[in-house]
Protein backbone atom coordinates (compact mmCIF):
# COMPACT_ATOMS: atom_id res chain seq x y z
CA UNK A 1 0.00 0.00 0.00
CA UNK A 2 1.62 3.61 -1.04
CA UNK A 3 1.94 6.41 1.78
CA UNK A 4 -0.23 9.33 0.90
CA UNK A 5 2.08 11.87 1.01
CA UNK A 6 5.69 11.77 0.00
CA UNK A 7 9.11 14.07 0.26
CA UNK A 8 10.13 15.32 -3.20
CA UNK A 9 13.72 13.88 -3.01
CA UNK A 10 12.96 10.48 -1.95
CA UNK A 11 10.36 9.27 -3.99
CA UNK A 12 10.81 5.17 -4.71
CA UNK A 13 10.83 4.16 -7.94
CA UNK A 14 7.76 2.20 -7.34
CA UNK A 15 5.57 4.71 -5.87
CA UNK A 16 3.40 5.25 -9.12
CA UNK A 17 3.17 9.04 -8.73
CA UNK A 18 3.86 9.68 -12.27
CA UNK A 19 7.08 10.89 -14.71
CA UNK A 20 6.71 14.46 -13.24
CA UNK A 21 7.44 13.80 -9.83
CA UNK A 22 10.08 10.49 -10.40
CA UNK A 23 11.62 12.71 -12.29
CA UNK A 24 12.26 15.87 -9.79
CA UNK A 25 13.13 13.31 -7.36
CA UNK A 26 15.63 11.42 -9.93
CA UNK A 27 17.21 14.87 -10.95
CA UNK A 28 17.59 16.04 -7.12
CA UNK A 29 19.29 12.65 -6.05
CA UNK A 30 21.83 13.74 -9.38
CA UNK A 31 22.74 16.82 -8.05
CA UNK A 32 21.01 19.39 -9.30
CA UNK A 33 18.75 22.25 -7.38
CA UNK A 34 15.20 21.22 -7.27
CA UNK A 35 12.86 23.52 -5.76
CA UNK A 36 11.86 21.38 -2.44
CA UNK A 37 8.23 19.93 -2.18
CA UNK A 38 6.41 17.11 -1.28
CA UNK A 39 4.38 14.34 -3.75
CA UNK A 40 0.06 13.44 -2.72
CA UNK A 41 -0.37 10.04 -4.26
CA UNK A 42 -3.90 9.78 -6.20
CA UNK A 43 -5.52 7.96 -3.97
CA UNK A 44 -5.44 10.62 -0.70
CA UNK A 45 -8.30 11.32 0.77
CA UNK A 46 -7.81 15.30 0.74
CA UNK A 47 -10.32 15.04 3.51
CA UNK A 48 -8.62 13.12 5.84
CA UNK A 49 -5.10 14.42 5.23
CA UNK A 50 -5.82 18.34 5.56
CA UNK A 51 -3.87 18.89 8.34
CA UNK A 52 -0.78 16.82 7.39
CA UNK A 53 -0.42 18.77 4.10
CA UNK A 54 -1.16 22.18 5.38
CA UNK A 55 1.65 20.83 7.87
CA UNK A 56 3.97 20.11 4.79
CA UNK A 57 3.42 23.27 3.37
CA UNK A 58 4.63 25.24 6.00
CA UNK A 59 7.65 23.12 6.99
CA UNK A 60 8.43 24.61 3.32
CA UNK A 61 8.89 27.73 4.54
CA UNK A 62 7.35 29.87 2.14
CA UNK A 63 4.59 31.97 1.53
CA UNK A 64 3.40 30.47 -1.54
CA UNK A 65 3.79 27.20 -3.45
CA UNK A 66 3.03 25.50 -7.30
CA UNK A 67 0.60 22.45 -7.67
CA UNK A 68 1.64 20.31 -10.60
CA UNK A 69 -0.05 17.81 -11.77
CA UNK A 70 2.25 14.11 -12.04
CA UNK A 71 -0.06 12.08 -13.69
CA UNK A 72 0.64 8.55 -14.55
CA UNK A 73 0.78 8.80 -18.36
CA UNK A 74 2.63 12.08 -18.26
CA UNK A 75 5.84 12.79 -19.85
CA UNK A 76 6.13 9.14 -21.23
CA UNK A 77 8.96 8.92 -24.49
CA UNK A 78 5.59 8.39 -26.95
CA UNK A 79 3.03 11.06 -25.72
CA UNK A 80 3.64 13.90 -22.89
CA UNK A 81 0.41 15.21 -22.31
CA UNK A 82 1.71 18.60 -22.03
CA UNK A 83 -0.13 21.50 -20.97
CA UNK A 84 -3.21 19.25 -20.31
CA UNK A 85 -3.83 18.74 -17.03
CA UNK A 86 -3.91 22.04 -14.11
CA UNK A 87 -1.24 22.78 -12.66
CA UNK A 88 -1.00 26.81 -11.14
CA UNK A 89 2.05 29.22 -9.60
CA UNK A 90 1.47 31.24 -6.54
CA UNK A 91 -0.74 29.29 -4.50
CA UNK A 92 -1.24 30.42 -0.51
CA UNK A 93 -2.05 28.47 2.33
CA UNK A 94 -5.60 29.45 2.55
CA UNK A 95 -6.16 28.17 -0.99
CA UNK A 96 -3.66 25.07 -1.80
CA UNK A 97 -6.21 22.18 -0.34
CA UNK A 98 -8.70 23.54 -3.39
CA UNK A 99 -6.08 23.77 -6.09
CA UNK A 100 -5.10 20.90 -5.29
CA UNK A 101 -8.70 19.15 -6.11
CA UNK A 102 -8.69 21.11 -9.41
CA UNK A 103 -5.69 19.68 -10.22
CA UNK A 104 -7.05 16.39 -10.01
CA UNK A 105 -10.27 16.91 -11.40
CA UNK A 106 -8.41 18.47 -14.69
CA UNK A 107 -8.49 14.43 -15.44
CA UNK A 108 -11.75 14.95 -17.03
CA UNK A 109 -11.37 17.96 -19.02
CA UNK A 110 -12.61 17.67 -22.40
CA UNK A 111 -9.15 18.58 -24.07
CA UNK A 112 -7.65 15.46 -21.92
CA UNK A 113 -10.62 13.59 -23.27
CA UNK A 114 -9.81 14.77 -26.81
CA UNK A 115 -6.21 13.94 -26.78
CA UNK A 116 -6.39 10.19 -24.81
CA UNK A 117 -9.01 9.31 -27.81
CA UNK A 118 -6.39 10.61 -30.54
CA UNK A 119 -3.61 8.64 -28.59
CA UNK A 120 -5.52 5.82 -28.22
CA UNK A 121 -5.37 5.99 -24.31
CA UNK A 122 -7.95 4.71 -21.81
CA UNK A 123 -9.46 7.53 -19.66
CA UNK A 124 -9.86 5.53 -16.97
CA UNK A 125 -6.68 4.08 -16.61
CA UNK A 126 -4.70 7.11 -15.70
CA UNK A 127 -4.30 8.24 -12.18
CA UNK A 128 -3.37 11.90 -10.51
CA UNK A 129 -0.76 12.47 -7.92
CA UNK A 130 -0.31 16.09 -7.22
CA UNK A 131 3.19 17.74 -6.39
CA UNK A 132 3.39 20.83 -4.37
CA UNK A 133 6.71 22.95 -4.13
CA UNK A 134 8.20 25.91 -3.13
CA UNK A 135 7.71 29.04 -5.61
CA UNK A 136 11.29 29.93 -7.18
CA UNK A 137 11.38 33.80 -7.58
CA UNK A 138 12.29 33.35 -11.27
CA UNK A 139 14.56 36.41 -12.54
CA UNK A 140 15.04 34.83 -16.02
CA UNK A 141 13.62 30.92 -16.34
CA UNK A 142 12.62 29.09 -19.81
CA UNK A 143 12.68 25.78 -21.34
CA UNK A 144 15.90 23.88 -23.22
CA UNK A 145 16.27 21.13 -24.98
CA UNK A 146 19.08 18.77 -25.25
CA UNK A 147 18.88 18.63 -29.39
CA UNK A 148 17.27 21.22 -31.44
CA UNK A 149 14.04 19.79 -32.55
CA UNK A 150 13.78 22.81 -34.88
CA UNK A 151 16.55 20.70 -37.19
CA UNK A 152 16.83 17.38 -35.29
CA UNK A 153 20.53 18.73 -34.48
CA UNK A 154 22.00 16.08 -31.90
CA UNK A 155 25.09 18.17 -31.28
CA UNK A 156 23.20 21.30 -30.11
CA UNK A 157 21.19 22.67 -27.59
CA UNK A 158 18.35 25.07 -27.51
CA UNK A 159 17.27 27.06 -25.26
CA UNK A 160 14.77 29.53 -24.56
CA UNK A 161 14.61 32.24 -21.95
CA UNK A 162 12.15 35.02 -20.57
CA UNK A 163 12.73 37.31 -17.91
CA UNK A 164 10.48 36.24 -14.80
CA UNK A 165 7.55 33.45 -14.45
CA UNK A 166 8.22 31.05 -17.43
CA UNK A 167 4.69 30.24 -17.48
CA UNK A 168 4.35 33.12 -20.15
CA UNK A 169 6.77 31.27 -22.37
CA UNK A 170 4.88 27.72 -22.26
CA UNK A 171 1.90 29.33 -22.76
CA UNK A 172 2.94 31.12 -25.86
CA UNK A 173 2.20 34.93 -24.59
CA UNK A 174 5.92 35.78 -25.23
CA UNK A 175 8.45 35.53 -27.37
CA UNK A 176 11.54 34.61 -25.72
CA UNK A 177 15.21 34.75 -26.58
CA UNK A 178 16.79 31.55 -28.24
CA UNK A 179 20.04 30.48 -27.80
CA UNK A 180 21.95 27.91 -30.18
CA UNK A 181 24.85 26.17 -28.58
CA UNK A 182 27.06 23.84 -29.76
CA UNK A 183 26.90 20.65 -26.96
CA UNK A 184 30.52 19.82 -27.70
CA UNK A 185 32.54 22.90 -27.03
CA UNK A 186 29.84 24.92 -25.67
CA UNK A 187 30.24 27.54 -28.81
CA UNK A 188 27.10 29.82 -29.29
CA UNK A 189 26.11 29.16 -32.73
CA UNK A 190 23.31 31.73 -32.83
CA UNK A 191 21.62 34.38 -30.71
CA UNK A 192 18.02 35.51 -31.58
CA UNK A 193 17.00 38.48 -28.85
CA UNK A 194 13.83 39.18 -28.49
CA UNK A 195 12.19 42.47 -26.83
CA UNK A 196 10.59 41.81 -23.22
CA UNK A 197 8.33 45.02 -21.61
CA UNK A 198 6.35 42.89 -19.03
CA UNK A 199 7.09 40.41 -16.49
CA UNK A 200 5.32 37.94 -13.97
CA UNK A 201 6.89 37.87 -10.98
CA UNK A 202 6.16 36.65 -6.96
CA UNK A 203 5.25 39.74 -4.66
CA UNK A 204 6.96 39.10 -1.07
CA UNK A 205 2.86 37.48 0.09
CA UNK A 206 3.33 35.11 -2.52
CA UNK A 207 0.92 36.39 -5.44
CA UNK A 208 2.37 36.13 -9.08
CA UNK A 209 2.26 40.05 -10.13
CA UNK A 210 2.84 41.44 -13.76
CA UNK A 211 5.29 43.85 -14.16
CA UNK A 212 6.61 46.69 -16.57
CA UNK A 213 9.91 46.34 -17.23
CA UNK A 214 12.36 49.50 -17.83
CA UNK A 215 12.81 50.58 -21.19
CA UNK A 216 16.54 50.54 -20.33
CA UNK A 217 16.39 47.02 -20.37
CA UNK A 218 13.31 45.75 -22.45
CA UNK A 219 15.74 45.15 -25.35
CA UNK A 220 18.50 43.24 -23.62
CA UNK A 221 19.82 40.09 -23.88
CA UNK A 222 18.35 37.46 -21.07
CA UNK A 223 21.25 35.62 -20.45
CA UNK A 224 24.72 36.26 -20.03
CA UNK A 225 27.56 33.89 -21.16
CA UNK A 226 28.10 31.82 -17.85
CA UNK A 227 24.42 31.36 -17.53
CA UNK A 228 23.98 29.87 -21.04
CA UNK A 229 27.33 27.66 -20.32
CA UNK A 230 25.80 26.41 -16.90
CA UNK A 231 22.02 25.20 -18.28
CA UNK A 232 23.83 23.37 -21.24
CA UNK A 233 25.71 21.49 -18.62
CA UNK A 234 22.80 20.52 -17.02
CA UNK A 235 21.17 19.82 -19.88
CA UNK A 236 24.05 17.57 -20.44
CA UNK A 237 24.14 16.14 -17.62
CA UNK A 238 20.69 15.57 -17.41
CA UNK A 239 20.41 13.63 -20.87
CA UNK A 240 23.39 11.51 -19.40
CA UNK A 241 21.43 10.03 -16.64
CA UNK A 242 18.16 9.69 -18.21
CA UNK A 243 19.84 7.96 -20.95
CA UNK A 244 17.82 9.96 -23.89
CA UNK A 245 17.52 13.26 -25.29
CA UNK A 246 15.39 15.76 -22.95
CA UNK A 247 13.37 18.75 -22.47
CA UNK A 248 13.43 20.73 -19.39
CA UNK A 249 12.01 23.91 -17.26
CA UNK A 250 14.37 25.72 -15.90
CA UNK A 251 14.83 28.91 -13.38
CA UNK A 252 17.46 31.05 -12.07
CA UNK A 253 16.32 32.55 -8.63
CA UNK A 254 19.06 35.25 -7.83
CA UNK A 255 22.20 33.21 -9.51
CA UNK A 256 21.13 30.02 -8.03
CA UNK A 257 19.78 27.48 -11.57
CA UNK A 258 17.04 25.37 -10.48
CA UNK A 259 15.47 22.57 -12.84
CA UNK A 260 11.71 22.62 -12.61
CA UNK A 261 11.24 19.89 -14.84
CA UNK A 262 12.94 16.90 -17.12
CA UNK A 263 10.73 14.75 -19.57
CA UNK A 264 11.95 12.64 -22.95
CA UNK A 265 11.92 15.14 -26.09
CA UNK A 266 8.64 12.63 -27.63
CA UNK A 267 7.95 11.24 -30.63
CA UNK A 268 5.51 13.99 -32.01
CA UNK A 269 8.36 16.70 -31.05
CA UNK A 270 10.73 15.07 -33.54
Amino acid sequence: MSRPIYILDSIPQTAGLGGKALGLSLLHKSGLNVPPGFVIAPDTNIGNFSRIILKEFDQLNCSSVAVRSSANIEDSKDYSFAGLFCSFLGVRRYELLEKIMECRESISERKVIAYCKSTGTCLQDITMSVIIQRMVNSRISGVAFSSNPLDYKKTEVLIEAVRGQGIVLVSGEMTPDTYFVDKDCFKINQTKVAAQHNELTISPTGKLTESRIGNRIANNQKLNANEIQELVKAIIQIEKSFKHPVDIEWAFEADKLYILQSRPITTNDK
